[in-house]
């Protein structure tokens, strides 16, 4: 496996990733490092055999590989890790078979976030206010330049880049909130906005 970036672009594997419970898995995987089917069903609530079906959907579409092995004889097991440690979706709008599949893994992953917001309410960390928020929804519009748009972009990197660096962090003996954060970004068609 290399550090060199994977880009996701065939729609079935794109579709793949519409499950929840295989971004979950994704998620742990890049947080952790290789892991047991059981390991992982432990982490989602499920079966094992659960995790297998997702497993082997992943494997299908190059997004996971069984790594090696742990154990002996009956206790002996496959350990499951990402094919590629950075992987990206590659985002064609010329191909209508990509912005399908791009546009339902997005109205999953809204889906999702509902959930997660839902389920925030009743966490022991729940914040409303102040820089130790954990949950906050919101939506903005407004009329960006390239400069903007691309500062906007730098941002949002830098929030993608905390969140991932902070799941590979050792722990340093202070508490640690889970989160989720999902965000969607998108132009805005003025003529289509100012007939709603």
């Amino acid at each position: 496996m290399t550090d060199a970036i994977h880009w996701v672009s065939d729609p079935e594997a794109i579709g793949a990733l519409q499950s929840a419970a295989r971004q979950r898995l994704l998620d742990r995987l890049e947080a952790t490092g290789p892991a047991s089917a059981a390991e992982l069903a432990d982490v989602l609530g499920v079966e094992a055999d659960r995790v297998y079906y997702h497993l082997r959907k992943l494997e299908a579409v190059d997004l996971v590989v069984a790594a090696g092995h742990r154990g002996e004889g009956r206790t002996r097991e496959v350990l499951w890790d990402l094919a590629h440690r950075r992987w990206h979706l590659a985002y064609d709008p010329e191909d209508s078979r990509s912005v399908a599949a791009i546009d339902k893994l997005t109205a999953a992953m809204v889906r999702q976030a509902q959930r997660d917001f839902t389920q925030g309410w009743s966490s022991p960390a729940v914040a409303v206010r102040g820089k130790r928020r954990t949950q906050w929804s919101l939506r903005l519009e407004g009329q960006l330049d390239g400069d903007q748009l691309a500062a906007l972009n730098d941002h949002l990197q830098a929030i993608a880049d905390l969140v991932r660096e902070a799941r590979h962090a050792p722990s340093s003996g202070r508490r640690r909130t889970h989160v989720a954060l999902t965000w969607v970004l998108a132009a805005l068609d003025e003529a289509q906005e100012q007939a709603r």
